[in-house]
């Protein structure tokens, strides 16, 4: 429904005319005549008081003294004849003083009046608009003193509007001459151009946004809306964002950075400037190793819907480092992405348990604009409805527009219209509303706005609605980054009180435990389902909630109930502190480990086994074959038939190759475990590269060639032949030539101080799915050594490192570098 004002055209004023007749005609007067002793009792139906010329002095002045003391806003004109008589009239507060001899009297004497009651009516109507503002009002004139000072203002510093009126405004708030506000007071002064600022009031725990506009004879006016819940709202979202343990980074669904936290500006050694704006992929960290191809790719499959999770290992001033990384796709309602999240866990403590149980196991398996604020005010009695200058550029609409109640609620969206019209009756009828809504411009942009509307009474009815209008699009864009980045997040994570009371849970930890947020907000943390697991992890979580309310971060691996399982989790609690250091949020986070913890388990399960089968060859083995060589040697020297003596000496030398082969296993295995130091010494590598080539092809069809300098030496030990060896013996094996050829090149050092042997093959060659984990310990080969795992553990050992590459036109290129030495 549309609302029903009251129609009508200007009313004239009613005058009470006080002691006699006035001059006639008063075209624009309603007169009704009254002794000066009922003056009192008639103040109620008269918007202004005229005494009679013939009214003596002394009881006109005893007219305006009763008028004033009963009706401050009733005005009151003085009619004479004697000229001496204005002072008096004057100081005794008469609002005019006319003299009525002349022709023109009577039109004198109406145009007077009529301009008195109209200024009055205009004065009346903005006292109930500041009145009813729901944000402080003030105006100072060129010399700063006060000229108006609404009640919301006089109740935000404690001072009456009474006492501010005609005070200089540094007086009253003297501490304000050393803010931002003295500043804008004066540039708004000088350039006579409006302008905003947010800042706090001086000691007081409150913040403002001001909006200056320049008044006439160098003064201004000020609306001061209270932002202090909106920044506190604001700092919690930041703390989320910036103090999170991860690295947090949110993308346009094209790759494009829009926000980075700390952490991740940290990671990436970038400034905030340098980061956003720019493609993901042009910050890339110094990689070392990755699951994916390209950060390319990892987007597009993002912007698909796709969640993208792997690995990275990159180098950190020279330190290797792993993260695990994640591209969460957030969707809007139909089901469109409109960002990514990506985010960084560092677990290279996790990788490096991983990767020493792994190579200690190498034997046994082969051996991640301003404020935007406007206002608006509807007349019941006109039906007008009038719009400020923000208010109509925030609708889009040229300056000159004036809108109808019908035109300003189309602006809205469809979905919001039925809404705004609710509120716009509900304020009609006496109640005040606030709303965060949609419009909807002439260009078709939609637009969030906050709508806020107080009506305005007078004698108990509603005779007119104010408001405030303001554009948060972009706060509510904030705030759908946010959500959307804590909730899509791939981490549980949350908000707790320092005491540990549940304030927020994402979607990913409620998923997880399989628990509805009603179920959780407000609980005690300890006391979610996720910590049902004992009541000594119940314990510890109390204990970790007092260490970060104290301001310690605290990080541990524990166990949490998710649904039907029991899951073991990298939990960490991290504080959020304000300017002041105190403690005011706590942020749990936790990422599944269980997966890495399972093969930990198995890990160290195959490393017991392993560590039996070294003691078994340590012991058994060895002395049996150790007997077995000594009677076969007794065998030899004793005086036997010649075809037992050569058959006794067969015995004795395979005894020995046996005994020579398990104590090069146990030499492996024990550098590989690390319980033996290796001692590294110069090899001639030249000479060890054509021993290998010579051994290789005398034992198979392969044309092996070699090309070396006379004599190249590097820092290794005698494994280097098995390492060597297993390359070849692997070219070899893995042909599918009638006759294989490898070709063999050993390059002396260069400026990098590296000796190179580069073992050429003409086979089938090295997919690029292969090559990213061909030297993994399921992928070594026990063919003719201990496989290509163990040449990458021996090389990394030596201090070198071993790569795989195509060929040309086919076959692979295996290249092992290795320090140089003399």
């Amino acid at each position: 429904m549309s609302a029903s004002p009251v129609p009508g055209s200007r009313t004239a004023p009613h005058v009470l005319a006080v002691g006699g007749s006035l001059p006639t005609p008063l075209p624009s007067l309603s007169v009704t005549a009254v002794s000066p002793s009922a003056v009192t009792d008639a103040l109620s139906d008269g918007e202004c008081v005229v005494t009679a010329p013939e009214l003596p002095v002394e009881t006109a002045l005893d007219v305006i003294e009763r008028v004033d003391r009963h009706a401050l806003d009733v005005p009151v004109v003085a009619c004479h004849r004697d000229p001496s008589a204005v002072p008096s009239l004057l100081d005794a507060g008469a609002a005019e003083v006319v003299r009525v001899d002349g022709p023109a009297a009577a039109r004198t004497l109406d145009h007077r009046v009529a301009s008195l009651v109209d200024r009055h009516r205009a004065d009346r109507r903005q006292a109930r608009f500041l009145e009813h503002l729901s944000d402080a009002y003030y105006e100072l004139d060129a010399a700063w003193r006060v000229l108006e000072w609404n009640r919301v203002m006089a109740e935000r510093v404690g001072i009456p509007r009474e006492e501010a009126l005609g005070a200089v405004f540094w007086e009253l708030l003297p501490e304000g001459r050393e803010s931002e506000l003295h500043g804008l007071f004066d540039r708004v002064r000088e350039t006579g151009v409006a302008a905003a600022v947010s800042s706090p009031i001086p000691t007081e725990e409150l913040w403002v946004e001001a909006t200056v506009w320049p008044r006439s004879g160098g003064g201004i006016a000020v609306l001061s809306e209270d932002i202090t819940e909106r920044r506190e709202r604001e700092r919690v979202r930041r703390a989320m964002f910036e103090r999170t343990f991860d690295l947090v980074t949110v993308l346009d669904p094209d790759g494009t950075v829009v926000e980075a936290n700390e952490t991740a500006l940290h990671t990436f050694d970038r400034t905030r400037e340098e980061l956003v704006g720019d493609p993901i992929w042009n910050a890339e960290l110094p990689v070392v190793d990755r699951e994916v191809d390209d950060l390319q790719s990892v987007v597009a499959r993002a912007r698909d819907g796709e969640t993208v999770r792997y690995e990275l290992a990159f180098t950190d001033d020279g330190e290797r480092r792993v993260l695990d990384v994640s591209y969460q796709p957030v969707v809007d309602e139909s089901g469109s992405v409109t960002d990514i999240i990506v985010e960084g866990r560092d677990i290279t403590e996790l990788k490096r348990v991983q990767e020493s149980l792994e190579r200690n196991n190498a034997l046994f398996a082969q051996a991640q604009r301003m404020a935007s604020i406007g206002g608006w005010a509807y007349d019941l009695e006109t039906g007008t409805l009038r719009w400020t200058d923000e208010t109509l550029r925030i609708h889009g609409v040229d300056p000159e527009y004036e809108p109808t109640v019908e035109e300003a609620l189309s602006f809205y969206h469809p979905a919001d219209r039925e809404t705004i019209r609710e509120a716009f009756e509900g304020a009609l009828a006496g109640e005040p509303f606030d709303h965060e809504l949609r419009i909807v411009t002439p260009d078709d942009e939609t637009r969030w706005v906050r709508a806020m509307g107080e009506p305005a009474f007078e004698d108990g009815d509603v005779r007119a609605v104010h408001g405030t209008f303001q554009d948060v699009t972009d706060q509510r864009e904030q705030e759908r980054r946010f959500r959307a980045t804590f909730n899509n997040a791939f981490q549980l994570t949350g908000m707790l009180e320092p005491d540990g009371t549940v304030i927020e849970i994402n979607e990913t930890a409620l998923a997880f435990g399989d628990v509805s947020r009603e179920a959780v907000i407000g609980e005690p943390f300890w006391e979610t389902p996720w910590w049902q697991t004992s009541e000594a992890d119940k314990q510890r979580l109390r204990e970790a909630i007092e260490r970060a309310r104290n301001g310690e971060f605290v990080r541990y691996e524990t166990r949490n109930v998710g649904g039907d399982r029991v899951a073991h989790i990298d939990f960490s609690l991290k504080p959020v502190v304000d300017d002041a250091g105190k403690v005011m949020l706590l942020i749990p986070e936790g990422r599944d480990i269980t997966e890495l913890k399972e093969r930990e388990a198995e890990l160290r399960r195959r490393t017991e086994q392993m560590e039996f089968l070294n003691s078994l060859l340590r012991h058994d083995v060895l002395n049996g074959m150790t007997v077995i060589a000594g009677n076969a040697g007794l065998l030899a020297e004793a005086t036997l038939p010649e075809e037992a003596q050569r058959r006794a000496r067969t015995i004795q030398s395979w005894a020995d190759d046996v005994t020579d082969v398990i104590q090069r296993v146990r030499h492996v295995l024990d550098a590989l475990a690390g319980e033996d130091e290796l001692v590294l010494e110069p090899v001639n590598v030249t000479r060890l590269v054509e021993a290998e080539a010579n051994h290789v092809a005398v034992g198979t069809d392969a044309e092996v060639t070699v090309d070396a300098p006379e004599s190249v030496h590097a820092r290794a030990d005698d494994l280097l032949s098995e390492v060597v060896g297993n390359v070849l013996t692997n070219a070899v094996k893995h042909s599918d030539r009638e006759t294989p050829h490898v070709e063999v090149r050993v390059e002396p050092p260069d400026e990098t101080d590296r000796v190179r042997i580069r073992i050429a093959d003409d086979g089938p060659g090295v997919s690029a799915a292969m090559k990213g984990d061909l030297f993994d310990r399921e992928a070594s080969t026990s063919g003719g050594g201990f496989g290509l795992f163990f040449v990458e553990t021996m090389v990394e050992r030596y201090g070198g490192r071993v790569r795989v590459e195509d060929n040309e036109p086919r076959g692979a290129v295996f290249t092992i570098e290795l320090p140089a030495t003399q």
